[in-house]
């Protein structure tokens, strides 16, 4: 099929209404109509939880987050050829280096290189060594807020940094319209002390998984310059492996934060919905949307984690979750008592017997290491990239809708 942009698509989506038997083929040619002969009954994102069902906490939300804090160690530390935020926290920590000279680094290359990468979409220099200057000097007494203090970290653009339009990778949401406040989870990384890099490149309304924006450039994966960082959190997973930052804030509703970090090296987790406050999101596709990070190693990937989840008075979502735990962490030499499945149905449909290859060696290293592999079956599996193609057409539908107001 051609590809149709501008004009000819919206002329080509009004004459595909017109035609009678076009919309069908269409449905019918992917699949959609298979979503009939099954009986969706379990869809709890979608229902109202009354409210005595809410998770009773009993403790205050910053002393959990502290706690979870303190139980990733830095001996247990990740290997990895990337800097951590355990490395900047020590370099910081011993004065051989201050968050203001990284910030000054950080800046120059973006001044000199992001014109040709096009990895960040908004910075604020000014910002940005104003708040380098207030870690290093709590550096300097010896008080920083948390290991993440000083460290860099880039949000996607479907999240609030305050100052910045956050117009999800297009030419006109909230044009003209900075944000007055941050995101919560943008928040929370600010007052464990982390620097905001800025809003990073992303696929416009993050409808594919290549981040080819024309509104903004498209990232270029700092491994090979021809080549896709993935998507939809392209620039997310561009300013981690190219070194800028070792954590940046991705958003995933059908792989936009795992598939960008597989693209480029990275970790990536995709939270259980409510794990992390929308609160200052757009959140495009409002009942699979999630925030998450993608990270240069493990460590930075449960830091992030333990600092930004929890409940949030103002997101509804996250009052249904148990408290956060890292629980289990650091058993990285013994995984008795642990059941991984795999899923053989799923592993049929891949098509390159590298990756197989790869499952392979994991399974074989975590029994090893005394986990149990077993084998399970999901019946509906094959509705996972159907779910997909009707979470597109829900985008495109929220687009016309925004194009017309």
């Amino acid at each position: 099929a051609p590809a149709l942009y501008g004009w000819s698509l919206a002329i080509a989506a009004k004459w595909v209404d017109w035609l009678p038997y076009v919309p069908y083929k269409l449905a019918k040619d992917a699949r959609l109509f298979k979503l009939r002969d099954h009986n969706l009954v379990d869809m709890p994102t979608l229902l109202p939880i009354p409210h005595d069902h809410k998770h009773s906490f009993s403790r205050n939300q910053n002393e959990n987050n502290t706690s979870l804090v303190a139980q990733l160690k830095y001996e247990n530390k990740s290997n990895s050829p990337f800097y951590s935020f355990w490395d900047y926290h020590i370099a910081y920590n011993e004065q051989q280096i201050t968050p203001t000279k990284v910030a000054q680094s950080l800046l120059k290359i973006l001044e000199e290189s992001n014109s040709k990468y096009h990895w960040m979409r908004s910075i604020n220099p000014n910002k940005i060594i104003e708040e380098a200057a207030a870690s290093t000097e709590r550096y300097k007494q010896g008080n920083p807020i948390s290991p993440l203090d000083g460290v860099f970290v880039s949000i996607k653009e479907e999240m609030n940094v305050q100052g910045f339009e956050t117009k999800g990778g297009t030419s006109f949401i909230n044009d003209g319209k900075p944000a007055e406040y941050d995101a919560e989870v943008v928040q929370r990384l600010r007052n464990a002390g982390a620097i905001i890099l800025g809003h990073v490149v992303m696929q416009e309304l993050g409808w594919d998984v290549f981040t080819v924006n024309p509104n903004t450039g498209t990232p270029l994966n700092p491994y090979d310059l021809i080549s896709s960082c993935g998507g939809s959190s392209g620039g997310s997973s561009a300013t981690v492996a190219a070194g800028l930052v070792p954590i940046s804030i991705g958003a995933d509703a059908g792989g936009s934060v795992r598939i960008p970090s597989s693209f480029c090296g990275l970790y990536g987790l995709k939270t259980t919905f409510g794990r992390l406050s929308s609160y200052g999101g757009l959140t495009l596709t409002q009942t699979l949307d999630v925030y998450g990070p993608i990270a240069a190693t493990a460590d930075d990937l449960a830091m992030t984690y333990a600092i930004t989840a929890g409940p949030d008075a103002k997101d509804p979502n996250t009052l249904y979750q148990p408290p956060v735990s890292l629980t289990g962490y650091d058993l990285t030499e013994n995984l008795q008592g642990l059941t991984i499945a795999t899923i053989p149905q799923w592993e049929s449909k891949i098509g390159e017997p590298e990756i197989l290859d790869h499952i392979r060696r994991f399974q074989k290293h975590f029994e090893h290491l005394g986990a149990k592999i077993v084998e399970i079956e999901l019946p509906s599996i094959d509705l996972a990239g159907i779910g997909n193609k009707q979470k597109a057409y829900h985008s495109i539908d929220m687009e016309s809708i925004l194009s017309s107001g």
